[in-house]
């Protein structure tokens, strides 16, 4: 326990935000313990103020206290909750930091996790790494050049071609086995993005020749319906140059238009989203096996068909659903184009 009191930069509970940087100004001990044996029981800390916060915040229920002119806030340290206040990351001057790859986080409570976060959909990039995961906070904004085309193509070319080109043909035939491992140094040099994990799961395909997996999951609200949307995207929109453009674009469209067929019998409006999902859906895309060309070059596989199995869809929602709630879209589409029929 000394050793953890070493640091004096560490997070408070707060109402409102969760977690809030603090410092701490001094350490209260018991008074009827020995000298050499003291017990710290209470810490007199300073709160601070990340620059992209609000000017005041709650410490106690129902209790505002402007940032700038709060005073040192005792924390109770024998209290359970506050036993270990978790220690700030900090850099050589002080100041709490924020990784892209979570896992370089020196201390990965959920405090110092949060905060991360936090600070890094502030700065609008709301995709951080943690390791192979990717976790994305949805923006609820527009954010311009996040999803362009050339975008894609510095992923694409990061991950896939780049480590493509940079092996012969036969250590290219080679990396087809059950001991080839997704990811490269590279990529670790790139920002976390769900691009990364479109191009991953198609150089797996490409260099294993075994079927890939992506799971989103997440909270209601939190951007899953939008990710499946750019994730099925990216990976139809991955040709090679025996396909003509044509085809490859019709084949592409209609994957990407019948998601909306899908939600408009699967989606509704809640409390915490406009164009909620209240169903599960596998969806799985048929590519053509990897070839190589004369010279050995690796000719990148193509989709060529889709199928999509929806599950538990919330049924009971046709026949109730809360006040601040819809019910699924096809039913207001059919209303309000009653005359089309």
């Amino acid at each position: 326990m000394e050793s953890y009191w070493k640091s004096p930069y560490v997070y408070i509970r707060d109402i409102k935000y969760g977690w809030i940087p603090a410092d701490i100004i001094k350490k209260h001990f018991r008074d009827d313990d020995n000298v050499n044996d003291r017990k710290i029981t209470e810490v007199s800390v300073r709160p601070l103020k990340p620059s992209n916060w609000d000017e005041s915040t709650h410490f106690e229920e129902c209790e505002a206290y402007p940032f700038g002119q709060i005073p040192l806030v005792r924390v109770d340290v024998t209290h359970p909750a506050n036993a270990k206040l978790p220690v700030q990351n900090v850099d050589d001057r002080g100041d709490v930091v924020h990784a892209a790859d979570l896992a370089n986080l020196g201390f990965t409570h959920e405090a110092a996790v949060l905060y991360s976060l936090k600070e890094r959909h502030y700065l609008q990039l709301p995709y951080s790494r943690l390791n192979g995961i990717l976790v994305a906070m949805n923006p609820f904004q527009w954010i311009d050049d996040l999803y362009t085309p050339e975008k894609l193509r510095q992923y694409f070319d990061s991950i896939i071609r780049r480590n493509n080109n940079d092996l012969g043909a036969e250590e290219r035939k080679d990396t087809i086995n059950d001991n080839f491992v997704v990811g490269t140094e590279n990529e670790a040099a790139i920002e976390p993005h769900i691009f990364e994990i479109s191009c991953l799961a198609y150089k797996g395909l490409v260099f294993t020749g075994k079927d890939q997996s992506i799971l989103v999951s997440g909270e209601s609200g939190s951007g899953k319906t939008e990710s499946v949307k750019i994730l099925m995207k990216n990976l139809a929109s991955f040709s090679s140059s025996n396909r003509s453009d044509r085809a490859s674009e019709n084949i592409t469209s209609k994957i990407v238009q019948s998601s909306f067929i899908l939600e408009a019998f699967g989606n509704a409006q809640t409390t915490r989203s406009e164009n909620s999902s209240r169903f599960s859906k596998f969806v799985q895309l048929q590519f053509n096996a990897v070839e190589s060309d004369a010279s050995g070059e690796t000719i990148f596989p193509e989709i060529i068909s889709s199928n999509s199995q929806a599950y538990v869809l919330e049924k009971s929602r046709v026949l109730n659903n809360d006040r601040k709630e819809r019910n699924f879209h096809i039913f207001y589409q059919l209303l309000a184009a009653y005359d089309q029929f």
